[in-house]
């Protein structure tokens, strides 16, 4: 949550002044955006220790993230509207309704729901990670 406050109070310090108006942490829908942001932002590192308790192997642990936050999503995006479907399960989607103020992406999950599935897929990651490494190095 620091780095999505500490980012949110830099952007709002860059436009001060300029014609672009200002976001107040009183508007429910930015407060939501900047927490919803963080929790992604949380769940994608636990993710990553799941994977990397998988692997073992640092290169290889990043790798495979980046390859389970992006690849589903650009393969996905290749069916076009007919992709939201089963797009709005993946990482990069789901966050696309949690960081949306204005006008969020239609089909997808809200901004809630697509937090508590990140921690779901974060929870089956560290689950899996530890019963592998718990077996395998016991």
């Amino acid at each position: 949550m620091t780095g999505t406050s500490a980012g949110y109070l830099g952007g709002q310090l860059a436009i001060r002044g300029t014609a672009i108006p200002t976001a107040s942490l009183g508007d429910p829908a930015v407060l939501r955006a900047v927490l919803l942001t963080g929790g992604y932002l949380a769940a994608t590192a636990l993710i990553g220790v799941g994977v990397g308790a998988l692997v073992r192997h640092s290169g290889a642990a990043i790798g495979t993230l980046f390859a389970l936050m992006f690849v589903p999503t650009i393969v996905v995006g290749l069916f076009g509207e007919h992709g939201v479907v089963v797009g709005r399960f993946m990482p990069l989607l789901m966050l696309l309704n949690s960081v949306a103020v204005l006008s969020p992406g239609s089909g997808l999950f809200n901004g809630w729901v697509s937090v508590l599935l990140m921690y779901g897929y974060a929870a089956v990651a560290i689950v899996c990670g530890g019963v592998l490494l718990r077996s395998r190095d016991a």
